[in-house]
């Protein structure tokens, strides 16, 4: 069927629709074009097969732009069919407006109403007609807002709950041992690395190498260090590091001097009394 198209002059594209990245660049201007080709009555009905030739592409790219553009909020795709029949008659693309009255001789369903045995029962409809979406690329239109909803709210759910139940061992032993977030990721990945070299920690493994991190380093910050020297020279448990026991031998070494300091400074010799140096045989 031959189409009778009248363009006006102008395609407008607002900001909005400009400036979204979502929204591939051909599709802009097919959001342009439908804006010129809106008639008096705000909206276009172009086919997908027209712009398919106005564009050179395939009429499944027409449909999925559209489907984008849909989905995005700045068209709304109507279907006009005969009525009481699946046969289509037109499709109306609107602008980001609320679809006008038809005649009572035909009759709207929209998209959420469209049964699937409509969508896929493709030889009842004439494809000369202004048909809408292609069967390979248009939405699921048969599930309810109200469906997807429900599912999201419970897949939420199941998700929180499934965190809370696959909570390992190791998450709770770690969980005891320390509330210090880099502390435990450090740990983590030495239980990371250990896995790397097939060497892979038990839960008691792991119990035993705490203590023994306890034994080695005194502060969080310790510990760290000794983990990671771990970690770069894949050792299967801790060492003290040399930093940390450098830092600890010079700490004792000042203590240390403070002490020979403190003792020589206070420190006098005692005076005796002339008997008892007689006493002792001093003369």
């Amino acid at each position: 069927m031959n189409e009778q198209i009248n363009r006006s002059y102008y395609a407008v594209i607002p900001a909005n629709v400009r400036y979204d990245k979502n929204i591939p660049a051909n599709a802009k201007l097919l959001y342009g074009e439908i804006t010129a080709l809106a008639n008096d009555k705000g909206y276009c009905w172009a086919s997908n097969s027209y712009f398919a030739e106005l564009y050179e592409v395939s009429k499944e790219t027409i449909s999925r732009w559209i489907s984008k553009l849909e989905k995005s909020g700045y068209v709304n795709v109507q279907i006009i069919y005969k009525n009481n029949t699946k046969e289509i008659i037109e499709r109306r693309i609107y602008i980001n407006g609320i679809p006008q009255i038809v005649s009572e001789k035909t009759f709207v369903q929209s998209d959420d109403k469209i049964n699937t045995s409509n969508q896929n029962n493709q030889d009842a409809i004439d494809e000369n007609i202004n048909t809408p979406i292609d069967e390979n690329v248009k939405d699921n239109n048969t599930v309810f807002n109200n469906t997807i909803n429900n599912k999201k709210e419970k897949y939420k759910k199941e998700k929180n709950k499934t965190s809370v139940d696959t909570k390992t061992d190791f998450d709770n032993l770690i969980d005891e041992y320390t509330k210090n977030d880099k502390l435990k990721d450090t740990i983590y990945e030495f239980i990371k690395m250990r896995k790397t070299v097939k060497k892979t920690l038990t839960t008691k493994a792991l119990e035993l190498l705490l203590n023994r991190l306890n034994h080695i380093a005194n502060d969080d910050i310790s510990k760290i260090k000794v983990l990671e020297q771990s970690i770069e020279h894949c050792w299967l448990t801790v060492y003290e590091c040399k930093e940390i026991k450098g830092n600890t031998k010079d700490n004792k070494t000042d203590e240390n001097r403070k002490q020979t300091v403190n003792l020589n400074t206070t420190w006098k010799p005692k005076e005796y009394t002339q008997e008892e140096l007689n006493e002792m045989g001093i003369i």
